[in-house]
């Protein structure tokens, strides 16, 4: 007889937790900022095992902005180099020196605090709190600072606030340039403000500098209150109340007459201030600074590219011949094949994955071939020194529920420590028109007519010397 009792193990119920994403800021160049962000960074996405390496420099290339973007803005987005990236980004704003600097510099060039309130108090507080946290945190011994930033830090607050301090250092027997009891000293004087605050149930104390002038009423201007406008409503004609509140026009297509009578009649009184100005006091669009696109200042090298431009192109079956402007002191010393090639088989890879966006690719690149805007390249060994790989890819680009895809050549992309083609290539002056005097033209003449150039950059045709580039 089996006098054991039967044992049952409990069943071992298992909870999952469905953790926040974890969003990472930008780096914005901020070198205050770098530790954090890298570090953040690092846990997330470089230091992930299930993320290849084009996607990881993909994601940090995507999280930077500003300076840190256009310094690495001429290193191809290749796995290859992910590293020289990093590299690069930490070399510039990794610098251990210059964050330690940086942190000093702020708290050395502390303003006084403008209006006094609790709150402020506390925010000045915390940021200085934070920078001699972050100091500590890079290894930096606080207190041997004590002397130089106890008086700037202090100069920040209020004089009573200093004059407390001063008598506590005094009393407990401690030096004034001990920040780590000024820092303990600050928090109690805020925490208390900010009890009182609520004690007393007020929002903020605010006070009102004057300055001397003012209080001596020495050369003192009389201020004259602005008139309020008393409401008027262009609905019912009448005053008393605004149109958005107007309760005797409440029909939509009456008010909608009644917007257009005003529209017209103020187009129509426009016109004619503008008519009776030009004509009496000989007011034009130059009196105003606006100036004809030949009218603006250019530097010299611009307008010699612009001089260019125009007098060496000719025109063949109706499209204008035109030369790529170079740069005379930069010489292409590498043709780009090896990064070309490689990007080229990232898009040849995605192709195969997706045969929509294959037939869309195949489709425009037979245009290019069909329109003449492509043509087969001389890779003879005698042309070999002169052709330059550019890298293709597409680009999307979404309105509503529509999708249109284009394919851009990267100008921008070169073997590391060579320049690209848009290095070699002057920029040349804006030609854009200033949308401000676009539109004082616009409403100068009675007609007006639009029109836009079906792909503009595509009807130039290339030089025979500057075709060795695809």
């Amino acid at each position: 007889m089996n006098l054991n009792p039967c044992i049952t193990t409990p069943a071992i119920q298992l909870y999952t937790v469905k953790l926040p994403t974890i969003k990472l800021e930008p780096f914005n160049g901020d070198v205050q900022l770098w530790q954090s962000f890298w570090e953040q960074f690092q846990s997330s996405v470089d230091n992930n095992p299930n993320l290849s390496v084009i996607d990881k420099h993909v994601f940090l290339r995507g999280y930077l902005q500003d300076e840190p973007k256009r310094l690495v803005d001429g290193i191809s987005i290749i796995a290859d180099t992910y590293e020289a990236t990093k590299k690069l980004l930490m070399d510039k704003s990794g610098d251990k020196n210059r964050i330690i600097q940086a942190h000093l510099d702020f708290l050395e060039n502390l303003t006084p605090i403008r209006n006094p309130s609790p709150t402020s108090l506390n925010e000045v507080f915390i940021e200085c709190n934070r920078r001699l946290q972050a100091l500590r945190a890079l290894g930096e011994d606080v207190n041997s600072y004590g002397r130089i930033l106890t008086p700037k830090i202090l100069r920040a607050f209020p004089d009573d606030i200093c004059r407390r301090w001063i008598i506590f250092a005094k009393r407990q027997k401690i030096s004034e340039g001990d920040i780590a009891k000024l820092i303990q000293f600050l928090s109690e004087e805020v925490e208390a403000a900010l009890t009182t605050l609520k004690i007393r149930g007020e929002q903020s104390v605010k006070y009102d500098f004057k300055p001397s002038t003012a209080n001596l009423h020495v050369n003192s201007k009389n201020t004259t209150p602005i008139k309020k406008r008393s409401p008027f409503c262009a609905f019912c004609d009448t005053n008393g109340h605004w149109p958005q509140d107007c309760n005797i026009v409440t029909d939509i297509d009456s008010r909608k007459q009644k917007l257009k009578i005003f529209t017209k009649l103020a187009q129509k009184l426009w016109y004619v201030i503008w008519m009776i100005t030009s004509d009496v006091f000989g007011f034009g669009l130059g009196n105003i600074g606006i100036k004809n696109l030949q009218d603006k200042g250019m530097t010299i090298r611009n307008s010699e590219i612009l001089s260019d431009f125009h007098n060496l192109f000719c025109k063949v079956d109706g499209r204008r011949v035109v030369k790529l402007p170079w740069k005379p002191e930069v010489i292409l010393s590498s043709n780009n094949y090896e990064i070309a090639l490689k990007r080229f088989q990232i898009v040849r890879n995605k192709l195969f994955t997706h045969s929509d966006l294959r037939d869309i690719y195949t489709e425009q690149m037979q245009n290019y071939i069909d329109y003449q805007h492509v043509e087969l390249a001389d890779n003879s060994p005698c042309n070999e020194s002169k052709l330059f790989y550019l890298p293709h890819y597409t680009v999307k680009k979404q309105k509503n529920e529509e999708k249109k895809w284009r394919i851009v050549f990267d100008a921008s992309s070169h073997t590391p420590g060579h320049p690209s083609l848009n290095d070699a290539l002057e920029q040349g002056p804006n030609l854009l028109p200033e949308i401000f005097a676009t539109l004082l033209r616009f409403r100068l003449h009675k007609f007006a007519i639009t029109s836009d150039g079906r792909q503009a950059f595509l009807q130039l045709i290339l030089d025979e010397e500057d075709r060795k580039l695809y």
